[in-house]
């Protein structure tokens, strides 16, 4: 009985690490997205190092009633925080709790055009998810690829297709 005690509080300790809204790159575009259904709504910041602003963004459409997203602009005080821009995505109730789950899936996504993800020291540009009080909950580091990168792929390229003739 403990051991299956154990098992279960590790199972849902693990279970909280992977709950929740992340952040991905796809067709580029920065999409934040959850993989399960959220209680509460959302108050969440996304910021960018060293990329263009990041308005316009794309938004869900909110499938929980008498709810509406808030977007709150603070470029203004990005650079104290240590950011190039930084919003803020609220969806609330009218000031009240929401209590009725919105389901998991895409919640919003902004453009980046030509990057890719990079490991953490090669990127130019760093995207950072973070909760209402503006601590990263994720990270996310994108660069332009290296033209000498990109040559020796389309020479790769090239062969294949010289070799299947």
């Amino acid at each position: 009985m403990k051991k299956l005690l154990v098992l279960t509080l590790v199972m849902g300790v693990a279970s909280l690490a992977t709950a929740g809204l992340s952040i991905g790159y796809e067709d580029g575009k920065v999409v934040a997205s959850s993989n399960e259904d959220l209680l509460g709504g959302l108050d969440n910041a996304i910021g960018t190092i060293g990329a263009s602003p990041i308005l316009p963004l794309t938004l869900r459409n909110v499938d929980v009633p008498n709810t509406a997203a808030t977007i709150i602009d603070y470029s203004e005080y990005a650079a104290s925080y240590g950011y190039t821009d930084l919003t803020a995505i609220v969806w609330a109730n009218g000031g009240e709790d929401v209590t009725v789950p919105s389901p998991a899936g895409f919640w919003f996504s902004f453009a980046l055009p030509g990057l890719q993800i990079v490991p953490e020291g090669q990127h130019s540009v760093q995207v950072d998810l973070t909760n209402g009080n503006i601590e990263v909950l994720q990270s996310m580091y994108l660069g332009v690829p290296e033209p000498a990168t990109m040559a020796l792929l389309g020479l790769g390229g090239l062969f294949l297709a010289r070799r299947k003739k």
